[in-house]
């Protein structure tokens, strides 16, 4: 077995754990989150610990996997826990604008294309905008990270041009191509 999945997780005071079989729900003072167990996995909770294995003394790849996503299902859900990404629009005339319209939000993008790119912000994120710089912050670290990669699809860093697309944090050290030249 894996050194994750033998990683004792502690959980805190603040936190109330539901555990069954098929599922555990981790409740915060603010905000509560759920995983599917897999039949494999087996969570026991000691006190105030959490342990994974495998059920039948079988190898399972996935008790890491599930150890891992608890452990950030508990930073989640603390009162000063939470996940959060930045990204950076840059280029001439792009632009980003947060929207509020009928108890709906969503963000405006205008990225060079001939319209404007209009995607709806899901309910448990918290996303603000200024000066073309996107910070996305919420509970769940997989969704902060699944919206946070959907907008910068939209226009992922030119590998060409410096300065072009969408930037994340981790994109401070991007290599730009030689552009092909023309035999004289």
């Amino acid at each position: 077995m894996s050194k994750i999945a033998k990683r004792v997780l502690a959980i805190s005071e603040e936190t109330k754990i539901i555990l069954n079989a098929e599922e555990i729900k981790v409740q915060g003072p603010k905000v509560s989150l759920t995983q599917k167990i897999p039949f494999q996995v087996e969570v026991i909770q000691q006190g105030n610990v959490l342990l994974t294995q495998t059920k039948n003394s079988g190898t399972s790849a996935l008790t890491g996997t599930i150890n891992s996503l608890i452990f950030n299902m508990l930073k989640g859900v603390k009162s000063d826990g939470g996940y959060e990404k930045k990204l950076e629009v840059k280029g001439v005339g792009y632009k980003v604008l947060l929207q509020e319209k009928e108890k709906k939000r969503y963000l405006e993008l205008s990225l060079g294309f001939s319209h404007l790119v209009k995607l709806d912000i899901p309910t448990n994120l918290e996303v603000n905008c200024s000066n073309n710089k996107i910070v996305i912050w919420g509970a769940d670290k997989q969704q902060v990270g699944w919206f946070a990669a959907k907008i910068r699809d939209f226009r992922p860093p030119s590998i060409y041009k410096k300065d072009r697309g969408i930037y994340s944090e981790e994109d401070k050290d991007i290599k730009l191509k030689a552009v092909k030249t023309a035999n004289k």
